[in-house]
C-alpha cells in the first residue's frame, strides 16, 4: 500500500485567525517517520552535550595552538572567544529543552521541547549549517530565536574561516622565508647541518599528496556515516540511502530526505556532522591551494627561467662567458624565483649611485645614512 504525505489548511470563518495545520499519513514501517518519544535527560545525555559544549568551545584555542604552536600560551582573546562559545551553547540548549516548542515529523501532531540529545543534535545542524529541517521551531517568537541562533553561527564560522585563511597565509609566508633561507644555504652559507644543493627538488605546493590525503579522510567520514546508518538498529538505510545522506549532509546540502531516526543516531550524528564538514573544509582548501599552485607554477616556471638565462648572458657573464661570484649570486636570486630581474637591477643601481673607492667598496656609513633616509616619514 502507498502512503502519502499531505499538507491540509482548515481556515476559520475568519482568515485574520486562519491556521496551518500539518498532518502526515505515515507508513508505521517507513524508519523516516519513526516516533520519537520524549525521553528523560540522563547521565549519558549530560556527558553527550559536556563533549559537545567543550568541543566547540576549545576550537578558538586549537586555532591558536596551531599556528603559533604548544611553546606559546593562549591570550586572553582566545579564552574569551572559547568562554563565549561555551556560554552561547549552554544557553541555546537551555532554551531549546526548557522554553521554545518544536515540531517534526517524528512527534507526529504534538508540539514539544526538546530533550537534551535532539538539542544538541539541531546544534550541529545548526553550527555545521546542515540543516535537514527535520526539527524546527513551532512558533514564531522561536522561529525568530531560532534565527538569531543561526545569523550568530554564520558570524562564528565566518571568524573562523578568517583566523584559518590568515593562519594559511603566514604559514606560505613562512615558507617563501625558508625557500630563501635554503637557497641562501645552497649558495654556499649554512650552519653545519646538511648542505643542500641548488637546483634540489623543492617543495612548491604542486604534490598531489596533499589532496588525495584530504579526500581520503572525506571519503572515510562518508564511508562511517554509511555504515553507521545502514547497519545501526533502528536506522534502516540502505547502502545506496548511506551514501546518499551521507554525502547531501557532509557537503552542508540538507536536503533532509534522510535523517537520523535514533537516539543513537543523534548522537553520533552530531559529532559526525561536525568533523565531517571539518574534513570536507580541509579537502577543500587542500584542493584549491594544489591549483593554485599548479597555475602559479605555470605562469611564473617559463617567465622566470628566460629572465634568468636572459640575466645569465647578458648582465653576469662577462665576455669570456664566464661569472664571478656576484654574478652567479644574481642569476640564482632570479632563477629561484627569490627575486625579479628588475629587483636586482635596481639593487645594482643603488649601490653604483653611491660614492664607490678604488676597491669597488662603499662604507657603511653610506648604507646606514640611505638605510635612514628610507626608514624616516617624509
Amino acid at each position: 500500500m502507498v502512503h502519502s504525505e499531505f499538507l491540509e489548511l482548515p481556515i476559520n470563518a475568519s482568515t485574520q485567525d486562519a491556521e496551518v495545520k500539518f498532518y502526515i499519513q505515515a507508513d508505521p514501517d517507513d524508519p523516516r517517520h519513526k516516533r520519537w518519544p520524549k525521553t528523560t535527560n540522563g547521565w549519558i545525555a549530560w556527558v553527550f552535550a559536556a563533549l559537545f559544549i567543550a568541543l566547540i568551545a576549545q576550537i578558538p584555542i586549537t586555532l591558536h595552538l596551531f599556528e603559533h604552536g604548544i611553546d606559546k600560551r593562549p591570550g586572553m582573546v582566545n579564552v574569551l572567544e572559547g568562554t563565549g562559545l561555551a556560554i552561547w551553547l549552554i544557553a541555546g540548549l537551555y532554551l531549546f529543552t526548557q522554553v521554545m516548542l518544536f515540531q517534526s515529523p517524528h512527534f507526529g501532531d504534538e508540539v514539544r521541547s526538546l530533550t537534551l540529545i535532539e538539542a544538541v543534535y539541531l546544534f550541529s545542524q545548526i553550527f555545521t549549517t546542515v540543516g535537514y529541517g527535520d526539527i524546527t521551531p513551532a512558533y514564531v517568537r522561536g522561529q525568530v530565536t531560532v534565527g538569531c541562533f543561526v545569523f550568530i553561527a554564520i558570524i562564528i564560522i565566518a571568524d573562523m574561516v578568517s583566523q584559518l585563511s590568515a593562519i594559511l597565509v603566514q604559514k606560505a609566508e613562512e615558507r617563501v622565508k625558508k625557500s630563501i633561507h635554503d637557497a641562501t644555504q645552497a649558495l654556499g652559507v649554512h650552519d653545519g647541518k646538511k648542505k643542500r644543493v641548488i637546483g634540489a627538488e623543492e617543495d612548491d605546493g604542486t604534490s598531489v599528496l596533499p589532496v588525495i590525503g584530504a579526500m581520503a579522510t572525506f571519503f572515510t567520514f562518508v564511508l562511517i556515516g554509511t555504515l553507521f546508518f545502514h547497519f545501526y538498529p533502528g536506522e534502516g538505510k540502505s547502502l545506496g540511502e548511506g551514501v546518499y545522506m551521507s554525502i547531501i549532509t557532509l557537503t552542508t546540502v540538507g536536503f533532509g530526505a534522510f535523517t537520523p531516526v535514533t537516539q543513537g543516531g543523534m548522537v553520533f550524528g552530531a559529532f559526525w556532522m561536525l568533523f565531517g564538514v571539518a574534513a570536507l573544509g580541509g579537502a577543500v582548501a587542500s584542493f584549491t591551494a594544489w591549483t593554485v599552485a599548479l597555475k602559479k607554477r605555470e605562469n611564473t616556471e617559463m617567465r622566470t627561467l628566460s629572465s634568468a638565462h636572459e640575466m645569465l648572458c647578458k648582465d653576469c657573464a662577462d665576455a669570456d662567458g664566464k661569472v664571478d661570484k656576484i654574478g652567479y649570486l644574481k642569476y640564482a636570486l632570479v632563477k629561484w624565483d627569490l627575486c625579479k630581474m628588475e629587483e636586482v637591477d635596481k639593487i645594482i643601481e643603488q649601490f653604483d649611485a653611491m660614492k664607490v673607492d678604488e676597491g669597488g667598496t662603499i662604507h657603511v656609513d653610506q648604507i646606514l645614512q640611505l638605510s635612514a633616509r628610507q626608514a624616516s616619514p617624509r
